[in-house]
């Protein structure tokens, strides 16, 4: 199953990366959310004609497999609306309050998710079994619309990566606004030499950490965090992390080296000249 998840994972970046940037920044958004929701329901469809009965699969797909399709719906779906109110709402005063009441709405369901999300970033597995396995929501009303492959902890955990990446966004949007810079998150400056990070998000996420951890950037006056630096790779390097933290607890899980990348940096600024 998990090699069937990565694949239609695998053809979903490459059909998201498709999405032509030509287009508006609404369409464009609407167009990927519906790709996400696509991928899932294959991969609910997959589930459905392969029923899961190994409780460690179970936990390996709510805590880790589903979250990454879950968690693209829910980001795409941010940034279509956020797109949508842009248009729809007259002035910039206005649309700056809606950013700021919907800062605060994401950064509330952040901080009350907190141990959740401290007990994935830490990688730790004691509550596994209760935490993500098939739970049906008994006494709500998400009773009604649950399916047989319903974990709310997965949901949330999906939610929270979303929340995460999205509140960079709107932060930028903000310091933009107080800036008096025009445009949406999809417009490029025109005229100006467009950089491409040409290594993996892998290698991008070790540079990264790095730099967070020596406190080499900063940015409105304040060190720069992780958020702030993926945000800076999607706009400056054209590379999108979907999911930084996700990626380093991988990149910490490496058995050999745990930052190839650093090292062979390090080798090529040591060795001669040729």
């Amino acid at each position: 199953m998990e090699a069937f998840i990565k694949e239609v994972y695998e053809q979903l970046e490459v059909k998201l990366h498709a999405v032509s940037s030509d287009i508006n920044a609404v369409r464009g958004y609407n167009v990927k959310t519906e790709l996400a929701e696509a991928a899932i329901r294959e991969v609910k469809e997959y589930l459905s004609r392969h029923p899961v009965n190994d409780k460690e699969i179970e936990i390996a797909y709510f805590k880790y497999w589903a979250p990454r399709f879950f968690k693209l719906q829910i980001f795409y779906s941010l940034q279509y609306n956020l797109e949508r109110s842009r248009i729809t709402i007259a002035d910039e005063d206005s649309f700056k309050e809606y950013l700021k009441k919907e800062a605060g709405r994401l950064q509330g369901f952040l901080t009350h998710h907190e141990e959740l999300w401290i007990y994935y970033l830490l990688a730790e597995t004691s509550r596994d079994t209760e935490l993500f396995i098939c739970t049906y929501p008994s006494k709500t009303e998400d009773f009604l619309t649950a399916d047989g492959f319903y974990c709310k902890n997965c949901i949330l955990l999906s939610k929270i990566m979303a929340y995460e990446e999205f509140l960079s966004i709107i932060e930028n949007e903000l310091d933009k606004i107080e800036r008096g810079i025009e445009g949406s998150g999809a417009d490029k400056d025109e005229g100006i030499n467009e950089y491409k990070w040409m290594g993996t998000k892998a290698q991008a996420t070790e540079v990264i950490y790095a730099l967070v951890k020596m406190k080499c950037v900063a940015v409105g006056g304040r060190e720069a965090d992780i958020k702030d630096m993926a945000l800076f790779f999607k706009e400056k390097l054209e590379l999108d992390i979907e999911n930084i933290y996700d990626v380093e607890m991988h990149n910490k899980k490496r058995k050999k080296e745990k930052a190839p990348f650093l090292n062979a940096m390090l080798g090529a600024y040591l060795a001669p000249d040729k």
